[in-house]
């Protein structure tokens, strides 16, 4: 397979994943930098984690800070479960403290030529302490995301290699009720990546997300993030 069947499955993995968002009442412009690492404690088990800050041109929206742990075990090339729990921090206008313990299950598959496809099935339990209200707030939400990786000028583990990530992810609340501005359903990603070597990755994504104001409404918000990513791994 050439590089124009390659381009060929960008632009219908792209589209199809636009086709599924819907038009939105409200936007916001946020951006987002996070920086990730594992380490290799055997053969197939790593622990890491990834930290980041978020902020939005919104003055409604909370800006907010977060810090995932995170650990890996690797059953072969294909299938990785996967589990930690992460704190996120959100301020101005309202302090909000979430924690969020989930697991997930990794899969690598198909490959076809040089792009290569994967499934992460992740869920999670949200648990918010929010500045205004006495009682904790829980909820649990699964999340599917299929992801795809376009390398253009040479194999994806090659330093040097330049390549596209693109995404569709899809979050079902399973659960309990989330504060307003908090339920996120679907995201589209589209970015550009560059290995600089073995260890280490930088990524320029954007990401289209859409969210409800409330668990049985209709999507409401349109956030569209600038993300960029450092990636240890």
């Amino acid at each position: 397979m050439g590089n124009s069947s390659e381009r060929i499955i960008v632009i219908f993995f792209s589209l199809t994943c636009l086709g599924v968002f819907t038009p939105a009442r409200a936007s916001d412009l946020q951006a987002w930098i996070d920086v990730s690492d594992f380490f290799d404690v055997t053969e197939n088990l790593q622990v890491g984690g990834d930290a980041g800050f978020r902020q939005s041109t919104d003055c409604d929206r909370l800006s907010s800070f977060y810090g995932r742990a995170t650990v890996n075990y690797r059953f072969n090339r294909t299938v990785v479960i996967l589990g930690g729990v992460g704190l996120f921090y959100a301020w101005e206008p309202l302090t909000v403290m979430e924690t969020r313990p989930w697991v997930g299950l990794f899969v690598q598959y198909p490959r076809v030529s040089r792009v290569s496809f994967s499934h992460l099935i992740r869920l999670e339990e949200r648990l918010f302490d929010i500045e205004a209200l006495e009682d904790l707030l829980e909820a649990a939400r699964l999340r599917y995301r299929l992801k795809a990786v376009i390398p253009l000028n040479g194999p994806a583990d090659q330093a040097g290699t330049w390549y596209v990530p693109v995404y569709f992810e899809v979050g079902v609340r399973l659960w309990g009720d989330l504060p307003a501005g908090f339920i996120s359903t679907a995201r589209f990603s589209l970015g550009l990546g560059y290995r600089i070597n073995k260890d280490w990755r930088l990524e320029l994504n954007y990401h289209q997300e859409q969210g409800k104001l409330t668990s049985n409404g209709d999507y409401t918000i349109d956030e569209h993030v600038v993300r960029l990513q450092i990636r240890g791994w």
